[in-house]
């Protein structure tokens, strides 16, 4: 696999969900992976280059017996290893919310040369970008973190000349891969040149006039962009490249069959030719992109092949709608990677906080048994600090804390060991038949410390907005525990009281709270009251606190807003910021109310997705004066069919600002 020098410099950063609350710069974490920015060096280039790790949630670098699928994703042309941040959202959403395993995402640079970014293939003028993916970064990806090293747990993705590179990588390389997903990429040739390509070129000159720069055209420019990879020669300046066509449009048949080697069209076919079928492939592409039509040649070609595909479209174009796309390519994928595999749909424990030696914890799994083969499960239940590791049989026989036997929930019982730590719990399942097993880790932890509880509300300041009194306050949190740390603690305030119209928070994180200290945040809670109560008094408040992004504690407190707003009135406010606030009610049936802030005349969506990140809801298309404005929402799709229950992500996109929020749907 070549020659590796590992980088001394290895910056590990947090990467924060998709699910997250802006409101004055602040973050609200509902899912949470690692990012690992790392470089080291390939042969292949003989240089360093960087790539960006995504690790998922519970990922542990000591625990080399947890293994990870790999998703490689390669950017478009203008990118690098740091862009493309949907592809770390919609692996954050899938995992936090169970719908896919937890797995790791590979994102090199592959960016520089004269097109910005090569087509990922061995060529003079961009370096030798196919041997640095498969060679280089798949070896050293293996060799340094916690990978199932093999085909079948390997996957590989892009956009743009990413979706070309990945679907040609796929093609050439199926020892490698046994999954792709292609994203608005220029897969068949013929149809991209002769069709798309050429006869725009021809309109941008002269008749007469030879192709002799990219700046003669947009569709010029394109044209070389590909010639770069495709036809460079480095005896022919200023650009170093042949042109397939000649100034009339024809084709140059040498030039032409140097494009034709790297055409996925044509890789399709040899790839049958050598007895080959085993290539799971995912097609998108919105309806506006560019790209659509040579994606749609490619489908004909492997329908014609007789290669099986699947192909999503939406009405986005080239670049838009990447969140819900990747979302559905990941799920795919990981449908792939785990094939045949029962495992767990959803793992869960009857309380997160448990207190050390007293209570018991009941552990359950949902594991889906179609077929009814023969299988086992089992938990293992681990401390974060190791101390504590043990083993627990799960049932479905409706005496281990689940009512009713044969339900395909799998359940035990677990006493706490005294001593305060938190847990992880992951879920082992074995067919008995075939002897294949699966283990699900890192998407749940209860724990025995604490617990972390309410202090105490300051108020900062009290008045009138938009026509509603508001409080906004310091909440002060306490670890209630005497010996151990609560880590990396963040808060999410909620009530079920209707006279409260919304609450908004700003930087909920608390850090790290020492034992039996008590910690504030640098951010405030703004609370507004419904108009339609009139005199409010004290209001019952849930306080969500999380460790690490996982929710551990939950308490419950009173304030007496009636007294803490009556005083500061003020006229209506103008925005200052954009803001999505919470939907009110949440959770709500049949509807609710979505209210968010423009401090500025700009252009604005307002989106309802699903927890595949599959757009369900158009609420809001159009441009807007500034203002503070409201939605309601029915519940309903585009197509006015009810929803199911469950929890959706609302995404307010105004301007260059992108704002998400969390709600749940009850019927």
């Amino acid at each position: 696999m070549g020659k590796f020098k590992r980088s001394c410099k290895r910056k590990s950063r947090m990467f924060f969900s998709l699910i997250v609350a802006l409101f004055g710069g602040s973050v609200i974490v509902f899912g949470q992976g690692q990012i690992i920015d790392d470089s080291f060096f390939s042969t292949a280039m003989n240089q360093d280059r960087n790539v960006d790790v995504y690790l998922p949630p519970g990922y542990d670098a000591s625990d080399s017996t947890t293994r990870y699928p790999v998703i490689y994703f390669l950017h478009g042309a203008g990118g690098n290893q740091d862009g493309y941040v949907e592809i770390i959202q919609a692996a954050d959403l899938l995992i936090s919310s169970q719908a896919i395993d937890p797995l790791i995402i590979v994102k090199p640079d592959a960016s520089g040369g004269p097109a910005f970014v090569g087509a990922y293939i061995n060529d003079p003028l961009h370096g030798n970008l196919e041997d640095f993916i498969v060679r280089d970064l798949v070896g050293y990806i293996d060799a340094s973190y916690h990978t199932l090293a093999q085909r079948d747990k390997r996957a590989i993705m892009g956009h743009s000349v990413g979706g070309y590179g990945c679907m040609m990588l796929a093609l050439k390389y199926p020892a490698l891969f046994a999954s792709v997903a292609a994203h608005s990429g220029f897969l068949d040739f013929t149809y991209d040149l002769l069709y798309d390509l050429l006869p725009c070129a021809l309109a941008e000159k002269d008749s007469n006039e030879a192709f002799t720069s990219p700046d003669q055209g947009e569709c010029i420019e394109a044209i070389f962009n590909r010639a770069y990879s495709f036809s460079p020669n480095l005896n022919n300046p200023p650009y170093y490249v042949d042109f397939p066509v000649d100034y009339a449009g024809n084709l140059v048949d040498s030039t032409w069959a140097k494009w034709r080697l790297h055409d996925p069209s044509r890789l399709a076919a040899q790839f049958v030719a050598s007895g080959r079928r085993d290539l799971a492939i995912y097609l998108a592409s919105g309806k506006q992109n560019d790209f659509l039509l040579t994606m749609q040649a490619f489908a004909d070609s492997l329908s014609q092949l007789g290669l099986g595909f699947r192909f999503d479209t939406d009405d986005g174009g080239h670049a838009d709608q990447l969140l819900e796309r990747f979302s559905l390519s990941v799920a795919f994928l990981d449908s792939v990677m785990w094939e045949g595999v029962i495992r767990p749909s959803r793992i869960t424990v009857d309380h997160t906080y448990a207190e050390p030696g007293l209570d018991t914890v009941i552990v359950a799994a949902h594991v889906p048994n179609p077929s009814g083969r023969a299988i086992e499960v089992s938990a293992r239940i681990t401390s974060l600090d190791k101390s504590v590791e043990d083993s627990l049989p799960l049932f479905d026989d409706g005496t281990h804390g689940d009512s009713a036997a044969a339900d395909q929930v799998w359940s035990g019982l677990w006493p706490v060991e005294s001593g305060e730590r938190t847990y992880s719990v992951a879920i082992r399942t074995v067919d008995v038949d075939n002897g294949l097993s699966h283990t699900r880790s890192g998407v749940l932890r209860f724990t025995t410390i604490g617990p972390v509880v309410f202090e105490n509300f300051t108020k900062l300041r009290s008045g009138i907005t938009s026509g509603r009194k508001f409080v906004r306050g310091k909440l002060d949190l306490r670890n209630t525990s005497m010996a151990e740390t609560a880590y990396a603690i963040t808060a999410t305030l909620t009530t079920r009281d209707t006279c409260i119209y919304l609450i908004t928070q700003s930087n909920p994180s608390y850090g790290n709270i020492l034992p039996a200290q008590t910690a504030s945040t640098s951010g405030f809670y703004n609370i507004q009251i419904n108009p339609n109560c009139g005199a409010v008094g004290e209001i019952a408040f849930d306080l969500t606190v999380a460790s690490e992004g996982y929710e551990l504690w939950h308490d419950q407190f009173t304030l007496d807003l009636g007294l803490l707003a009556d005083v500061d009135r003020r006229a209506q406010e103008t925005p200052q910021d954009y803001v999505l606030y919470q939907n009110y009610p949440n959770p709500f049936n049949p509807e609710t109310t979505i209210r968010y802030e423009l401090p500025e005349a700009v252009p604005v969506q307002l989106t309802v997705y699903n927890l595949l990140g599959q757009r369900v809801r158009t609420l809001v298309d159009e441009p807007l004066a500034a203002g503070t404005r409201q939605v309601l929402w029915d519940g309903k799709d585009d197509s006015g069919l009810r929803l199911p229950s469950g929890p959706y992500v609302y995404r307010l996109e105004s301007g260059t600002n992108v704002l998400v929020r969390k709600m749940v749907l009850l019927q």
